[in-house]
């Protein structure tokens, strides 16, 4: 199957509940709340996961009072821009709704650097979510915490341009040092995303993760095993 109907048919096929997600908690302290938050800003232009990655960080974040400041700090942050890539994680935050999406560049590949995108919990935000939740084959009353794709569904964003002070440090200032620093290599999000279209993938096959995520040696032996998984004879499942 290849899905290539945009969202308002995606949406047309779900139920009105598959929409709505109520927080189970506040997620604990929010970084820079009114940032994530934000309205659907100004004529969205293209951008690619190579240009987040290329980008360097904006100025004076050396300083904890400027990565905390709940307003842009660096114009690029005021900028609506679409992406296109390959969606090949997604996870959902503490408050039980948000959504954290990891992509690729196009045909790159899982193995190839992540950027990250967020659609946040909120009322404005139910379509995008119940979007992502129906691309990889998930009801909504039925969501896992994390879901790693084995072929990945390629997706259409349209968000606002986020840098994720959160995770800096000084030692990796354009990757940081959160928990999947090995994987996602820039700090530059789209963050909120209030549009999701599917526009064309191969059928996703979820693979349901328990429990923290996995990093160095376990990492590289999970994509061992998941190559030698996929080279094998395919069989029903």
């Amino acid at each position: 199957m290849r899905p290539a109907a945009p969202l308002a048919l995606l949406l047309a096929a779900m139920p009105a509940w598959s929409q709505v997600c109520v927080p189970t908690s506040s997620g604990g302290r929010a970084y820079r709340p009114a940032m994530t938050h934000r309205g659907q800003g100004p004529t969205a232009e293209g951008i690619s996961v190579a240009t987040l990655q290329a980008w360097s960080p904006p100025d004076g974040v050396e300083d904890e009072r400027v990565r905390a400041r709940d307003a842009a700090i660096d114009p690029r942050e005021e900028r609506s821009v679409t992406l296109e890539a390959d969606l090949w994680r997604v996870k959902v935050g503490d408050d039980g709704c948000a959504l954290r999406l990891e992509l690729a560049a196009t045909r790159a590949g899982n193995d190839s650097p992540h950027v990250v995108a967020v659609i946040p919990s909120g009322e404005g935000y139910d379509a995008a979510r119940a979007a992502i939740w129906a691309a990889v084959g998930r009801q909504a009353r039925r969501r896992p915490g994390r879901v790693d794709l084995a072929a990945p569904v390629h997706v259409r964003l349209t968000g606002r341009l986020f840098w994720d002070g959160e995770q800096w440090c000084p030692e990796s200032p354009a990757r940081g040092c959160g928990r999947r620093a090995e994987v996602v290599a820039s700090l530059w999000e789209l963050r909120p995303v209030w549009r999701v279209e599917v526009t064309g993938a191969a059928e996703p096959v979820p693979v349901e993760r328990e429990g923290d995520d996995t990093t160095g040696h376990h990492r590289h032996h999970r994509h061992h095993h998941r190559r030698h998984r996929d080279e094998a004879p395919a069989r029903e499942r």
